[in-house]
This record gives structure tokens, sequence and C-alpha cells, in this order.
């Protein structure tokens, strides 16, 4: 029986020519896009490239480096949020002033936030989450400024590095404050009538000192309720 031999494939070279011809409209598409581009546009793309190259060592994560672009604000814009945020300082000032509470305020307006700082001993007894009476007419005097400032708001607590005796939810530093910011926001929207539509909660526990927890003065001033105040978010 004759064998069956056809032979090498005649046509296997046109598998080559056709990438071939692929290439050779690809770099013709690109000089035509190329053609099109003006001078500062190709003067960008070639930077970038280079820079992404490390050819400059500025490459970034992926492998090109792009230089960011300076986002300018309305100077107005600015002057009025910084006056808003002066009128509300002033406000929250004189209240708690003629109260005699020991609280600090804190302005970033890069951020658009105000904060308040209330040490946890002007209002709650040690180791406990229930208001006090001084706690009651601290947070009126603080929600009747509030209601008329429109934002955001967020109460979170804190608390010291030192664990608490005993044993179930309140022994959790976390637990407390976060108890005690749920009390205080409850207050606030309960009785004092703010929309708690507006409140967040959070309790960070001992995660966010802002003194030394190693002299009785720090843990202290770690101890506290912030009501922090995003007066540019919409009410």
């Amino acid at each position: 029986m004759a064998k069956n031999n056809k032979g090498p494939d005649k046509t296997f070279w046109m598998v080559t020519f056709s990438d071939l011809l692929s290439l050779m409209l690809t770099f013709f598409v690109l000089l035509l896009s190329m053609s099109t581009m003006s001078d500062a546009t190709l003067q960008r793309i070639a930077s970038a490239f280079e820079e992404g190259l490390g050819v400059m060592g500025r490459s970034g994560p992926f492998g090109i480096w792009i230089q960011p672009q300076e986002v300018m604000v309305n100077p107005r814009m600015q002057a009025t949020y910084r006056e808003q945020m002066e009128v509300l300082h002033r406000n929250l000032s004189s209240r708690l002033e003629k109260l005699g509470t020991q609280a600090k305020l804190g302005t970033d307006p890069q951020e658009g936030v105000l904060a308040l700082s209330l040490q946890a001993e002007a209002l709650f007894p040690s180791g406990r989450t229930q208001l006090t009476e001084r706690a009651r007419q601290v947070l009126g005097e603080v929600g009747e400024v509030l209601r008329h400032v429109p934002g955001r708001l967020q109460v979170v607590g804190h608390s010291d590095n030192v664990p608490m005796a005993g044993s179930g939810r309140r022994a959790d530093n976390w637990a407390l404050s976060l108890a005690r910011a749920v009390n205080v926001a409850g207050y606030l929207a309960r009785d004092v009538h703010l929309d708690a539509n507006r409140i967040n909660v959070a309790g960070y526990g001992p995660s966010r000192p802002v003194a030394d927890n190693a002299t009785a003065e720090g843990r202290a001033t770690n101890r506290r309720i912030t009501i922090e105040i995003y007066a540019r978010q919409g009410g």
C-alpha cells in the first residue's frame, strides 16, 4: 500500500507574514496618532516614561511617576470657612467658660473639623458609663451651640491603658469608651434634640493617647470624650 506523505506545510510562512503586517499596521497607526499630538503632549509623555523607568530616580509603585497637580482653593471660600469656625469656637468657649468645665477646642481647617474634647471625669463617675448631672448641663450647653451648626458629628470615647479591675463588659477599656460615647450621643439626640442622623459613634479605648500614660495626669488627659464637628459636610 502506498504511503501517504504530504511533505512539509508550504503555507506556514503566512503566519509570520501576517504578524509582520500587523506590526506594520500598528506602527503606521502610531505614527499617525503622534502626528496629531502637540509638542507639549509629546513632552509630557516622554517625561512620564523617562521618570517611570527610573532614569531620574523617581519611579512610582507601578513604574510610572506622575507629577501631582496642586489643587487651588477659592480664597474666599477659605476665609468664609475660617470665619465660621472662629464663631463656633467662640460660642462654645463662652458657654463652657460659664460652667467652669475643663475642655479643649481645636480646629483643623484642612479637614473641616472642629474637635471638642471633654475629660471623662467631668462627665462620668470613675469606671462608669452613666452621665452625671454635671455632664447633662455641659452637654446641654454644647448641644445648644451645635443645634445651629450644619454638618456631621462624631462622638468618640477614649480611655487610658490601665486594665480595669473585675470582669465583664465594663472591665474592658474598649467597651467602656464605646459605651460612654453611646450615652453621650444618645443624650444629645434624645434630650438636647439634635438630629440623630447627624451623629456617629466610635470607641477607641487606649489606642489614641494624647498624653503619657506613665503619669496620673497623662492618664486623666487620655480619659476623654471628643465631639468632632464636620462643618463642611451637609447637615
